[in-house]
């Protein structure tokens, strides 16, 4: 029982320091954040559709879109070329549109709060 419990916090520690890490030696970060207001979605479809196709998107990491606030956030690859025109080009392509587009270097820009990209217009 004692080897499981390190074992679980050994796993659980490697999976949170695996996104956003910085390579001390070098200065080079893996991911940069991408975060904006979906704002014509509504159900847990759209949700898992969004996901599902941002997901078959070669550099898109890891995707979580938001039916309830109408959030989306994703990790690219740090070498993505991936613009803002990307993202709407893809969500026009699901019938939704977006707005209030931030991108950023994960643990060195500074993400919208989850509340204000909610309410923003």
């Amino acid at each position: 029982m004692k080897y499981k419990n390190l074992l679980l916090i050994f796993s659980l520690l490697l999976f949170s320091t695996s996104f956003g890490y910085k390579n001390e030696s070098n200065n080079d970060y893996i991911f940069y954040f991408v975060q904006f207001k979906i704002n014509t979605i509504s159900t847990a479809e759209d949700q898992a559709r969004v996901n599902k196709f941002m997901l078959s998107k070669a550099d898109i990491v890891v995707s979580r879109a938001n039916a309830e606030s109408s959030v989306y956030f994703c990790y690219i690859k740090i070498d993505s070329k991936l613009t803002e025109i990307d993202f709407v080009n893809w969500f026009k392509e699901l019938g939704l549109t977006i707005s209030c587009f931030n991108k950023g270097i994960e643990n060195k820009d500074i993400a919208i709060p989850q509340l204000e990209l909610k309410n923003c217009k």
